[in-house]
């Protein structure tokens, strides 16, 4: 039959292994007719690209996924039959999204995206004498992205390939003109496709035939005024989605209203129980459970569905701006977008894409919280993609250079993946879409809450400090402190407000006891729970009137361990008694005067240490007796004592 004039239409389906391959259909009028499977690979066939020649010929060129990469393979109608699919040579690791046309002299042209190692270019070739050429690079080579080649002829009949190219932070269109043996250089154009062009095959693809049972991957090539135009599906996704709903009405009450924003591919939409576009929508997967989370009694938290099913990141990046400056007093965007970006374009346009849409968050001081992907199970995706080795490691990396939330899907959805959180391996059941929430709840609830040193010390007071951030919830903050970690004291009850930057906070600590450590630490409390600072202390001075001024003198230091011990001796078993009293105001008294003679004599300072040695030991027995060093050194000094005692009553006896 043939196949010259109508509308051709190409896809990629998956088997029921779970194998991606490429169908062709062609459309007479209104009618479809029957589906030829051009392929059956282990590959995973994705985004072919169709376009008519003279004499009933067809030309199909289409890319090949595997774990090594992905290659370019084509194959042609001649008005009888379908060859055998080859391959399309480019030395290239990468190449994604091709395009294809026949000029006016009958010579096919491939055009597509390819990774040199550094970017995604876009790479042209034409096939001639029964080959294809070698491929050459059509845009500037930079370190920008250019994605999304298209290919048309121009009123003069010359090939033009245009597309897409990352400029600042969004995505231009650009061209180029194949004219004297050479193309002409990049440079920007209005518009690819005329408005009427994509209307055009946004009406068509509302009519396909039943048997394409996934359209996301879908291309037409159809006849307009201005020649054949090839459309594929995702090109005409965002037609109408601009037209934003209302969103619904945040109640003003005695608690503060936040609102978050998700953005995201249908994941993030809640398929298979929500299809399309959520333009704002408090509808979703994870986003009911999310915001029933959040909510309490300091505040109100709406969480709306930005996620667009089949979506990649470059689509992604072009409605961020729209969707942030719609809500202005947003706190946080939620991103989880890039499993669908495999078959479009390289890892590192998808690295690129995250790091705009994370720039242009904070140029407008909205919070991203980056999420790891979730598993693809499905047999072939799962080695194809190997998304927890490669773009979940971007994403932790990028968190870590942005200084911004991450929110780890991943690893803790992954060991139940397949037997509670998924039936066809890569969207949430209910379970997982509730499982989800929980995590992004955990990733965004927590403050920072940091315990610093004590500022200013005295002898029977000191200030406290810490710093906290309520990352956008409503929190307060006290301080806990005490003679241990058991702590005991606490602080008034304060205010942090509910913003997204470091906050200094301090208490004041009075009515202390001179000469004793105390353990302190910052506690932060929101609506979700307490969360205490680590654990610091600190050291009162001693008063002077209460100072070991003999022991010091001869130690060098109020807090030298011997110092101590006959110091916590005083508190402990002299002070409490009248008799210890006496004696230790006899020793305020009198030994001022003798401290300040040690401090000058360095032989008397050993001196005196060698005669308190004893001393320290007995104190120590005293408030220890239980201790093995004690019993230890109490028998090494009662052998001692004991071996003098003899000797002295020889010498008597002699005598």
């Amino acid at each position: 039959a043939s196949a010259s004039g109508g509308v051709h239409l190409v896809w990629s389906q998956a088997d029921e292994a779970g194998n991606y391959d490429i169908y062709y259909a062609h459309r007479d009028g209104r009618d479809w007719g029957a589906p030829v499977r051009l392929t059956d690979s282990p590959e995973v066939d994705t985004l072919p690209a169709v376009a008519e020649g003279p004499g009933d010929t067809l030309w199909v060129v289409w890319s090949g996924i595997d774990g090594n990469g992905s290659r370019l393979f084509f194959s042609r109608f001649d008005g009888i039959s379908w060859s055998v699919p080859a391959a399309l040579e480019s030395g290239l690791s990468e190449n994604t999204a091709p395009a294809v046309l026949v000029d006016g002299k009958g010579d096919p042209w491939a055009a597509w995206s390819g990774f040199d190692g550094t970017d995604d270019d876009i790479f042209a070739a034409r096939f001639r004498d029964g080959t294809w050429s070698l491929p050459v690079r059509v845009n500037v080579d930079d370190a920008s992205p250019d994605i999304f080649p298209a290919l048309h002829l121009d009123s003069e009949n010359a090939v033009q390939i245009t597309w897409q190219g990352l400029d600042g932070t969004g995505y231009r269109s650009f061209g180029s003109r194949f004219a004297g043996g050479s193309w002409a250089p990049e440079a920007p154009i209005q518009r690819v496709y005329a408005l009427t062009e994509l209307e055009t095959a946004s009406a068509l693809f509302r009519d396909l035939p039943a048997y394409v049972a996934e359209k996301t991957f879908a291309g037409l090539q159809f006849r307009t005024e201005s020649g054949y135009r090839f459309v594929r599906i995702h090109e005409t996704a965002a037609m109408g989605q601009n037209r934003f709903h209302d969103s619904p009405a945040i109640e003003n009450t005695a608690a503060e209203s936040i609102l978050l924003l998700t953005l995201g591919d249908s994941i993030t939409v809640g398929f298979p129980y929500y299809t399309g576009a959520m333009d704002g929508s408090t509808k979703g997967g994870y986003q009911p459970s999310l915001s029933s989370r959040l909510d309490g009694p300091s505040q109100t938290v709406t969480v709306l569905n930005y996620g667009v099913s089949g979506e990649n990141t470059t689509r992604g990046l072009s409605r961020i701006n729209s969707i942030l400056a719609r809500h202005s007093t947003s706190r946080m965007m939620l991103l989880l977008e890039g499993t669908n970006d495999i078959f479009y374009f390289s890892r590192s346009t998808t690295y690129s894409n995250w790091r705009k849409m994370v720039d242009i968050c904070l140029a407008r001081s909205i919070t991203p919280v980056l999420a790891t992907l979730t598993p693809d199970t499905r047999p072939i995706m799962d080695g194809m993609k190997a998304v927890n080795t490669t773009y979940n490691v971007e994403i932790r990396k990028i968190v870590t250079e942005k200084n911004i939330p991450l929110c780890e899907l991943y690893n803790p959805l992954r060991s139940d993946w397949n037997k509670a959180y998924t039936e066809d391996g890569l969207h949430p059941n209910r379970n997982g879409y509730r499982a989800m929430a929980q995590v992004w709840f955990d990733s965004i609830k927590t403050p920072d809450v940091l315990t610093l040193n004590a500022s200013t010390v005295g002898e029977t007071d000191a200030v406290i400090e810490g710093i906290v951030n309520p990352k956008h919830f409503p929190l307060t903050y006290y301080f806990e402190y005490g003679y241990d970690t058991n702590y005991g004291g606490k602080t008034d009850i304060l205010d942090a407000g509910s913003g997204n930057s470091p906050l200094g906070v301090s208490a004041s600590l009075e009515a202390l006891s001179d000469n004793t450590v105390y353990h302190f630490r910052l506690v932060a409390a929101n609506d979700y729970g307490l969360y205490a600072g680590n654990d610091l202390a600190f050291q009162t001075l001693e008063s002077p009137s209460k100072k070991c001024f003999v022991a010091t003198a001869a130690f060098g230091s109020p807090f030298e361990p011997h110092v101590k011990i006959l110091r916590n001796f005083r508190d402990q078993w002299l002070l409490p008694s009248s008799w210890g009293r006496h004696l230790v105001e006899f020793y305020y008294a009198t030994s001022p005067a003798v401290a300040r003679i040690i401090e000058d004599h360095e032989g008397l300072q050993a001196i005196v240490r060698t005669a308190l040695y004893p001393v320290v030991g007995v104190c120590y027995a005293v408030m220890n007796p239980l201790d093995e060093r004690v019993l230890f050194g109490g028998g090494v000094l009662l052998t001692l004592g004991g071996f003098f005692g003899y000797g002295l009553h020889r010498r008597r006896t002699r005598r």
